[in-house]
């Protein structure tokens, strides 16, 4: 594999990033459906379908290609490589869920166990431990879990760039070092999709349940344009390398 040229002239098109959508006649329509099927996350195929059109917007972004919204047509496509992106976030999530499973059946267990072993005095300072524990196990928690967003779109990055790669997506050599080449402008596009999915959903609770699905699909956008922005700078980077 070549080398890849220094990154540290690259800057994101952040304008792109927002108004690709606007040059696209169709998209109130693939939006919808995107709202659509985001609402039928509930159910896992939805999840998968939504995963697997971010991939491949995520692909046309890297290829720059003008209207990258694709449609949503060859299912058997985006479920494929949605099925690859979901299990690629699952596995990436497992610490973060056992994390707070452990956090919860801690607090709880310190909680019942306590009185039972006549440490329910209010004046002892063992009755704060439950809360102490709560408390330090939720900030450690948030920890891993905003470090653990940062990492899967890397990651899916890797399924972009090496042919929906399961090996590719779970390299540290090749996750870290995607974030490590951008390194302030990748914090800067997972700000950005944060602060928008906080904004944006502020406006799709005035709306409706499916005004509030359509402005979660639109970030999730924004942020796959972001990521396919730093794709097309790898490939251009080999090319150039």
């Amino acid at each position: 594999m070549a080398a890849i040229a220094p990154s540290r002239d690259f800057r994101l098109n952040i304008n792109e990033a927002f108004n690709f959508i606007a040059r696209d006649p169709a998209w109130p329509r693939k939006l919808g459906l995107g709202a659509v099927f985001s609402l039928l996350s509930l159910v896992l195929v939805g999840a998968v379908l939504v995963q697997g059109y971010l991939l491949v917007f995520m692909e046309r972004v890297a290829r720059a290609e003008p209207e990258p919204l694709p449609e949503w047509d060859d299912f058997g496509e985006l479920l494929r490589k949605g099925l690859i992106g979901w299990v690629v976030s699952l596995i990436y999530y497992i610490p973060y869920v056992a994390l707070l499973a452990l956090i919860y059946f801690g607090y709880i267990g310190l909680a019942i166990g306590l009185p039972l072993s006549g440490s329910n005095n209010p004046s002892s300072p063992a009755i704060l431990l439950p809360v102490a524990f709560f408390a330090a196990g939720s900030g450690l928690a948030l920890v891993v879990g905003l470090a653990t967003a940062a990492l899967v779109p890397a990651a899916h990055a890797q399924l972009v760039l090496h042919d929906t790669s399961l090996v590719a997506a779970f390299d540290p050599r090749l996750v870290l070092g995607f974030i490590g080449r951008y390194r302030g402008q990748y914090a800067l596009a997972i700000a950005l999709y944060l602060a928008a999915n906080y904004l944006f959903s502020l406006v799709g609770q005035l709306a409706c349940c499916i005004g509030l699905y359509a402005t979660s699909a639109f970030c999730q956008l924004i942020l796959a344009h972001l990521i396919g922005q730093f794709c097309w700078r790898e490939r251009m980077g080999r090319i150039g390398g």
